[in-house]
């Protein structure tokens, strides 16, 4: 069939002939021929249907990000041609048309907005220590390699394999996550990595601030843990409130205010200073409690972070 369509490719002046012949080859020099067609040919709407089959996931499978965007470019562009009925002259069965539409609206819903680049782009979530920073990177589809720098220069490091395999690539699962020294300051961390494909992609630059990690982070695990920010007479020391949760987080707080038994919350418990070099160690000479006394039933606490908003009122019952 493929000769017949050649020699037929080759006499006729028809572009869907030579369309059709392009066909019959196999996947990679189908989809060369394509793109050589697509390049002598741009205004030719049918093509840019067919190009976003060799995309596809009956196609192909698992599709990669760059698959679907690559499929949901060449959709966007066939559809196009409708406007004004521009696609009619390319069908003799209209159903066909009306076919050929239907699945690129439906591959196009279902791929969403794939070509917004800022949609789809890895995120980085620090998380900081005594020793440092781990930072752990999410990529937005699976992946069989990934890199990272410092800085926007410089060689990229290979974050390694882990001994497990990614059960949507078949192959060893890349480490997500790198260590950077505490004494790390202001940057940019750049990004890239391998798809399902060996593809690369990226470079990412995403912008890391240690200051704002730290009390990013340290509000969120607040927020979460809320339950534990003061403890009346723990470990058997009646008649004390200890607040040592929100003392080791005190990077993201700004003011910490309570009330008794019932009362607004307008007594400051004063925190001592964030010690970026060594965040969740209490100071030696500062005491993580205060006394209070024995008829007190309830304590109401109110934080205030530093990015300046605040916590909901919280009621603590004395057990």
């Amino acid at each position: 069939a493929r000769e017949v369509f050649g020699q037929l490719a080759d006499k006729a002046k028809a572009s869907a002939i030579k369309l059709v012949h392009l066909e019959q080859f196999d996947d990679a020099q189908r989809l060369d021929k394509l793109n050589t067609f697509i390049a002598a040919h741009p205004d030719y709407a049918p093509a840019y249907f067919l190009l976003a089959q060799e995309f596809s996931e009956d196609r192909l499978g698992s599709q990669s990000l760059s698959d679907k965007r690559s499929e949901a470019e060449a959709l966007t562009k066939f559809v196009s041609y409708e406007k004004d009925g521009g696609l009619l002259k390319y069908f003799v069965d209209q159903r066909e048309l009306a076919d050929w539409l239907e699945r690129s609206r439906s591959r196009l819903a279902a791929v969403g907005d794939v070509l917004d680049p800022q949609r789809f782009a890895p995120t980085l979530t620090p998380m900081r220590s005594n020793a440092g920073w781990t930072i752990t990177i999410s990529l937005p589809e699976a992946a069989t390699g990934i890199s990272w720098r410092l800085g926007e220069t410089g060689p990229f490091t290979d974050t390694g394999l882990m001994a497990m395999n990614d059960q949507r690539t078949g192959k060893p699962m890349p480490n997500s996550s790198f260590e950077l020294p505490d004494s790390t300051t202001a940057t940019t961390i750049g990004i890239k990595y391998l798809d399902i494909r060996g593809r690369e992609t990226g470079p990412f630059a995403i912008r890391f601030d240690p200051d704002s990690a730290l009390q990013q982070g340290d509000k969120q695990i607040l927020d979460q843990f809320w339950t534990s920010w003061i403890a009346f007479d723990a470990g058997g020391n009646n008649g004390l409130v200890y607040f040592t949760q929100m003392l080791s987080y005190r990077c993201a707080i700004k003011e910490v205010h309570y009330g008794l038994d019932g009362a607004a919350p307008d007594k400051e418990i004063k925190m001592p200073p964030c010690d970026k070099k060594d965040p969740y160690a209490i100071p030696y000479d500062y005491q993580p409690y205060f006394k209070v006394a024995d008829s007190v039933k309830s304590m109401s606490v109110q934080v205030t972070y530093t990015d300046g908003t605040k916590s909901p009122v919280r009621e603590y019952k004395r057990q």
